[in-house]
């Protein structure tokens, strides 16, 4: 078994163990630490690629190649072949970076285009730069002698026009109160690992209650799982925790600016607070095997996601939701 088979068979179980299993799991496989960081958020990277692809529903057919096939004829076979809604087929090659620059050498890209030509595919880079994703034809990267920068070439990515991803605007003056308890009954199983159990929900605009929710309707709670990613942005602009006695905590959460998020951050957001059959927290490639065995159903999608905002809309919240290119400038300058 080579490294890459280790690493391989490691992911796929060990967000199904324990720290201490996971730990003896590694020793037993002789994983180094260091080849465990780096090749291991390789693996992730391109299962959260696939489900992003799945939960937009951008594509007719979504085919992964193995890469370890690929050295017995030195092929230079890409990570994937996509078929969009519209038709067209495209290989993929998904790379990722924690940090704002990517390259390849001119020789392995060029082997690269080569291999998808024989194919009579196009060659694209899905490119993540820390949390950003984007989308460079080869030809692109090629003109840019292999490098990639981000911000300079996002602004020329294509994966909102390619995938249909949209950009939300939500605005400052959302406040969210989640009521915990280490007593009252959870509200569909949503807990905190300090304060207990959820047990009432109550979001807020410009300080007008929008809705509450209760025991007496529990099942519209599912909407604070889907607006995990909310909750995420609210926490590091204003977060307040207050004991409330009795074993009882209030958080209240608020967004003091308006704030950008891509619609796949929503889909995502959800997956890293939920939990397997076995009790452990789901991790991007433990998510994607479970919708995989469950023939492409998923507890978030975006219709759900869509329908809440519509909903928040409605209520007088001005949500925009756009094409990310028509404010990408904008979104550019502001998370710099």
């Amino acid at each position: 078994m080579n490294d890459v088979e280790k690493l391989v068979a490691f992911n796929n179980v060990r967000s199904y163990l324990n720290q201490e299993d996971q730990k003896y799991l590694l020793s037993k496989l002789s994983i180094d630490q260091t080849n465990l960081t780096h090749r291991l958020r390789g693996l992730n990277v391109q299962n959260e690629f696939f489900t992003i692809q799945h939960l937009l529903g951008s594509c007719n057919d979504i085919l992964s190649f193995d890469e370890s096939t690929s050295v017995l004829t030195k092929s230079y076979s890409p990570d994937s072949c996509l078929v969009l809604k519209n038709n067209q087929k495209m290989f993929v090659e998904i790379k990722s970076k924690d940090e704002f620059e990517f390259k390849i050498s001119g020789g392995n890209l060029q082997k690269r285009i080569d291999f998808a030509n024989n194919f009579g595919y196009k060659l694209y880079f899905a490119v993540k730069l820390k949390s950003f994703w984007g989308l460079y034809s080869s030809e692109y990267l090629k003109s840019k002698n292999g490098k990639l920068k981000f911000p300079e070439d996002y602004l020329n990515s294509e994966f909102e026009t390619m995938f249909g991803s949209k950009l939300i605007i939500l605005p400052k003056g959302i406040k969210v109160k989640s009521f915990y308890s280490k007593t009252e009954d959870s509200l569909m199983q949503i807990r905190h690992e300090n304060f207990g159990n959820l047990y009432k929900y109550q979001f807020f605009f410009n300080d007008n209650l929008i809705f509450d929710i209760n025991k007496s309707n529990e099942n519209e709670a599912a909407i604070s799982i889907i607006l995990e990613a909310l909750h995420n942005e609210m926490s590091n602009q204003s977060q307040n925790i207050e004991d409330l006695g009795n074993g009882e905590t209030l958080i209240t959460e608020m967004l003091t600016d308006n704030t950008f998020f891509y619609d796949y951050s929503f889909l995502l957001a959800p997956i890293n607070h939920a939990q397997s059959d076995l009790g452990f927290i789901m991790d991007n490639t433990s998510f994607f095997k479970y919708i995989v065995q469950q023939k492409g159903k998923s507890p978030v999608t975006k219709d759900s996601l869509y329908r809440i905002l519509d909903f928040l809309h409605k209520k007088g919240i001005t949500i925009i939701i756009s094409k990310l290119i028509e404010q990408k400038g904008d979104f550019v300058e502001k998370i710099l």
